[in-house]
């Protein structure tokens, strides 16, 4: 009769549950893996072999079969490495273990038998607890994910040799958890940013209702330096948000940094990435649009990306994921990010300077900036100028107490936003649907009125006059103004205008 040991793996963000069936066989020796496993998992039998005889046991002689059912899902990576050596030992009569089928096993295997860490954890400890099972031997090098899950006896193994003699003798108590806990907003330091306040205050009414930027102006401007800031004055993330960016960087390398600091996604990718990178969906690689998922996705020099690469911003900015069709395969990916851009006005970055001459002719600022379409500029928010610093400035030293105020308004913005919208999945003024955000705009009449005129001197779109709602919301919502008035109209109608002085 064969052994069966539940363990797990992932399939587009979830995770699904796995039964490592093992059965031994008399006849020549082999060793075979069916139940569609990739190419990694099929490796896995020299590793499991080697390991089990250098955590002092024996391979087994005989025809030795691993199914791995479901049969009809495609199982990836080496997180069943630890189940089929346990489910080999117990098949070969080497160890005897009681109520094997209550535990779920996953982990890597060395050559010598250490355990190792193992990506897509997450949604398969989720998945475990969903489906009611409550103990779980995990590699102790993913212990920092362990903390989120307050339910369930998790046991954190090093290698092969003690998860075998915990499974015999039960003498390990499940591993200590802190209570999971979302850090309050962090204050930013913003006192190297000198100069910019005007640039400062769009990137607090970005940050604070989720609303999509873009900087433009001269090269050493300063505007990297202020995107790269807005991390820094983002609201906390929610538990809701934390448990979807969790389980996108499980899969990801190098996620303890942020499993640990609790700080929304910022990605950066460089101007001279591809398609691929940018959207994921190549050999089950997730894409910078999804690791930016309730975070940041901040492209600098924007203008310099591929326009392939700009086009691909059209799906998530508007419905906040990507379908991704790759070999025959659809995938459907979160991608719900505040999209950050950063460019010069022109080819020689001058245009609009009031200290140097711009070089580049009137046909190439319309070529260069005819990069970004009608459609990405529809779906921008924000458009603001960073201008050259003036030399006054810099002597001027009151930024504790503007960086102080900023983060002061993010916070209280944050908490009214969160209550306006409680029975709603977001809670941003920039990401909830038209109907709520209409069902609570709370505007006055006069204001309504200017707004619905505007609408039709100024030739704006239907997305146009939505986007100044929702940032007239958010101005009000900073100014812990109940109503909306008409100044807070004028003030996003004001971010609404391109290079051209257009309201879009």
């Amino acid at each position: 009769m064969a052994v069966i040991i539940k363990s797990g793996t992932v399939l587009n963000l979830q995770g699904i549950l796995v039964d490592v069936e093992i059965e031994i066989f008399k006849g020549l020796p082999s060793f075979t893996i069916v139940g569609l496993a990739d190419q990694s998992i099929k490796e896995s039998k020299e590793r499991i072999k080697a390991a089990i005889i250098n955590s002092g046991f024996k391979f087994p002689l005989g025809k030795i079969v691993i199914n791995l059912a479901p049969a009809n899902i495609k199982k990836i990576g080496s997180v069943l490495d630890l189940p089929m050596s346990i489910g080999i030992l117990l098949a070969s009569n080497q160890i005897s273990v009681e109520n094997i089928e209550k535990f779920l096993i996953a982990g890597e295997l060395s050559l010598g038998g250490d355990i190792k860490e193992i990506k897509g954890l997450f949604p398969i400890l989720q998945e475990g607890i969903d489906k009611g099972i409550d103990k779980f031997i995990i590699p102790e090098e993913n212990s920092y994910q362990s903390n989120f899950f307050y339910k369930g006896d998790i046991y954190l193994m090093n290698n092969l040799k003690n998860t075998v003699n915990y499974l015999i003798y039960r003498d390990q108590l499940p591993s200590d958890r802190a209570d999971f806990k979302i850090p309050p907003m962090i204050r930013g330091d913003l006192d190297d940013i000198i100069g910019q306040e005007g640039v400062l205050r769009s990137i607090e009414i970005s940050a604070a209702g989720f609303h999509n930027i873009a900087l433009y102006g001269s090269p050493g401007a300063g505007k990297t330096l202020i995107a790269k800031k807005i991390q820094e004055i983002l609201p906390s993330m929610s538990y809701e948000e934390a448990y979807e960016v969790f389980k996108i960087y499980s899969m990801s390398e190098n996620s303890k940094e942020l499993f640990e600091s609790l700080k929304r996604p910022f990605r950066s990718p460089h101007h001279s990435c591809t398609v691929a990178s940018l959207t994921g969906g190549i050999k089950g690689k997730l894409g910078e649009i999804t690791l930016a998922h309730n975070g940041v996705l901040f492209l600098d020099e924007f203008l310099h990306f591929k326009k392939e690469c700009i086009e691909e911003l059209r799906e998530p900015l508007e419905n906040k994921e990507i379908n991704i069709s790759r070999l025959n395969c659809n995938i459907k990916l979160p991608a719900k990010f505040l999209l950050l851009i950063a460019f010069n006005p022109c080819p020689c970055g001058n245009y609009l300077s009031l200290t140097r001459n711009c070089t580049c002719t009137e046909g190439e600022r319309i070529r260069y900036l005819n990069k970004i379409s009608k459609p990405i500029l529809d779906r921008i928010d924000m458009f603001t100028y960073v201008p050259r610093v003036e030399f006054k400035a810099l002597s001027k030293n009151n930024k504790k107490a503007l960086s102080k105020s900023i983060c002061e308004d993010i916070k209280y913005a944050t908490e009214v936003q969160n209550d306006r919208y409680s029975k709603c999945k977001d809670k941003y003024n920039g990401l909830v649907t038209t109907k709520e955000l209409m069902r609570n705009i709370n505007i006055e009449k006069p204001a309504l009125e200017k707004l619905n005129l505007l609408y039709e001197s100024l030739g704006l779109t239907m997305r146009g006059y939505y986007k100044i709602l929702r940032l007239s919301r958010t101005i009000a919502d900073l100014q812990r103004d109940e109503k909306l008035n008409q100044n807070h109209i004028f003030e996003a109608i004001n971010y609404r205008k391109f290079i051209g002085q257009e309201v879009i």
